[in-house]
Order: C-alpha cells, then sequence, then structure tokens
C-alpha cells in the first residue's frame, strides 16, 4: 500500500489551538481508494526541529506524497504553487528563533515549485461548496521556510514523492477567537480530505 504524509502544525503565537495539527490526527490511519494509506504527523513550529521529525517521517514511511498544513488568517483553503527561499518572521517561533531577512537554504534558489496541479485540487474543494483557491504566496514564517525544506528535497528527480509534495494553508476557526476570516472545522476537515483524494487520484 502506498502511503501518503500528512503534516500539521502545533499551535503558536499565543494560540490554543490549530486546526492544521487537529485535522492531520484526525486522518491518520485514514485509506484512500482503498490503497493509499494517510500517516500524519504533528510539528512544533520551530523549522528546525520540525525539518528532522519530518525527514525521520520520510525515511521510515518512504511516502509517495508529501502534504503539510498550516494555518493562516485567510478566509479560503489555500494550496502552496511554490516557496520563497527567504525568511522574515514577525515573531518568534516556538523555539523563541527569530529569522529576520535571511534565506531558508543559503546558496539555492530562490524559489521552489510544487509539481502538484493546483487548480485539479481547488476545483475539488469548490465542488463541495468550500472556498478555495491557490496562493502562490506561503508567507515569511515557519510555514514557507519549511515548504522550501520540502521542494528542496523532492525536487530531486529519484527522489519517491518527487513532483507530489505541497504545503497547504487553512484557515483559522472561529473557536480560536480573534478577528474574522474563520471557517468552521468540519469544513477544513471536508475540503481537505476533497484534496487528498484528488491528489491520489489512481489514475493520476
Amino acid at each position: 500500500m502506498d502511503s501518503l504524509l500528512l503534516t500539521g502544525f502545533e499551535p503558536f503565537g499565543g494560540d490554543s489551538r490549530n486546526p492544521s495539527g487537529e485535522i492531520a490526527a484526525a486522518l491518520d490511519g485514514t485509506v484512500l481508494h482503498g490503497k493509499v494509506l494517510i500517516r500524519s504527523l504533528i510539528l512544533p513550529v520551530a523549522t528546525h526541529d520540525a525539518w528532522q521529525l519530518t525527514i525521520s517521517a520520510v525515511r521510515r514511511c518512504k511516502p509517495r506524497w508529501i502534504v503539510a498544513t498550516g494555518v493562516a488568517p485567510r478566509p479560503t483553503i489555500t494550496p502552496e504553487s511554490q516557496a520563497v527561499n527567504w525568511c522574515d518572521y514577525r515573531i518568534p517561533d516556538n523555539s523563541g528563533n527569530v529569522r529576520r531577512d535571511v534565506p531558508s537554504v543559503p546558496g539555492t534558489r530562490r524559489t521552489y515549485h510544487t509539481g502538484v496541479e493546483t487548480n485539479k485540487l481547488v476545483a475539488a474543494i469548490r465542488a463541495l461548496g468550500i472556498p478555495s483557491e491557490t496562493s502562490d504566496d506561503a508567507g515569511r514564517f515557519v510555514c514557507n521556510d519549511f515548504y522550501t525544506h520540502l521542494l528542496r528535497l523532492t525536487s530531486r528527480p529519484n527522489h519517491r514523492a518527487a513532483g507530489r509534495s505541497l504545503f497547504v494553508h487553512v484557515p483559522k476557526v472561529p473557536e480560536m477567537g480573534g478577528n474574522p476570516p474563520f471557517l468552521p472545522l468540519a469544513d477544513i476537515h471536508r475540503g481537505l480530505v476533497a484534496l487528498l483524494t484528488a491528489l491520489t487520484h489512481p489514475h493520476d
């Protein structure tokens, strides 16, 4: 059975919840199309530690797909088309680190692009009546920093997940408080299942 590694993050920035981590945990062990097993990993909001945990999981699971998720103050579920190799943290990460105006990985590309057809995934989410759109800006915090490492790894032609790695931002949920936009957790859950189902469609 093929595997899909799904990651989400712990809460950060004073929030008590992070829907990306909650949904990743809920989907652990789910089987798509009868032959793709979701293996989930909840990551700390600190790029170095998160990446080391992910590398260990990749070596252990040898996933055919890798989908990382995080939360952003947006009204839609947004598959990210690229990572920009630059950090400018607006707040410290959960380890107290602040990376300001530095590359994620020095001496490498300025941008990394996913090989995933994001418009197809957006269409699958919208078919459920859930708002979604492609994004080309994953921010300059840990999500983008992590995504740079992920796409750099899977840009290698011989990597098992080459061309099949993606980062997806999800909205905040109302229970987190603060200012909108929000999206109910159940809608985010359904939207991510639709995205993962479309991504792993057996004819692709």
